[in-house]
This record gives structure tokens, sequence and C-alpha cells, in this order.
């Protein structure tokens, strides 16, 4: 522990902490819920398709695009994204470990 009280904590035993699959609609409802937390009036989402040859029937998503008019990185964002179970936000429903929520 540091004179100010802070803990190191390792990346790798939070990553380890994860799930290993995410499903794509979780990661949708997360950016989606990142946008409102962020005060977003507009959010917009593109999903990008790819198709194995112009035939084929199936589509694959390979690329999810989400794009808002948040708050964006603020001073205050920032270093709260730097500070891992921050408390900044909380009260709209912010975990404070948006860098490693899955």
């Amino acid at each position: 522990m540091s004179e100010h009280g802070n803990a190191i904590v390792s990346i790798k035993n939070i990553v380890d902490d994860l799930p290993s699959t995410v499903n794509w609609k979780q990661a949708v409802y997360e950016a989606i819920t990142n946008s409102i937390q962020a005060n977003a009036t507009d959010i917009k989402i593109n999903f990008i398709q790819d198709a194995l040859d112009i035939k084929e029937t199936k589509k694959y998503i390979i690329a999810i695009e989400i794009e808002d008019n948040g708050d964006g990185f603020t001073e205050d964002n920032l270093n709260a994204f730097k500070e891992y179970k921050t408390k900044h936000k909380r009260e709209l429903g912010c975990k404070g470990i948006s860098r490693f929520y899955i």
C-alpha cells in the first residue's frame, strides 16, 4: 500500500475473473448503457455485415459501431476511467469497472 491508501491491483487477476465468453447482445447492451450514462440524447448503432459471397444468404456481423453525443472523456470521466471501482456516476448506475466488465 502506498502512503495515500491506494492498493495495487493486478489487471491480470481482474481479467482472469471475467467470463470467458460474451454474447454479442451483452456487448451492445453495455455500449448503449455507457452512452446513456454519458448523458447521450442521440445514440446511433451500426451493424456492419459481411457475407461469404454475393449469393450467400447468411450474413455475419463483423463489427458494431456506436456513436453518441454523450459527455465523452471529460477530465472527471477520464480520471474515473483510470480508477478501478470508482464511485463516479454511481447514481446513474455506473459500476466503476467499465474497462474490465463484460
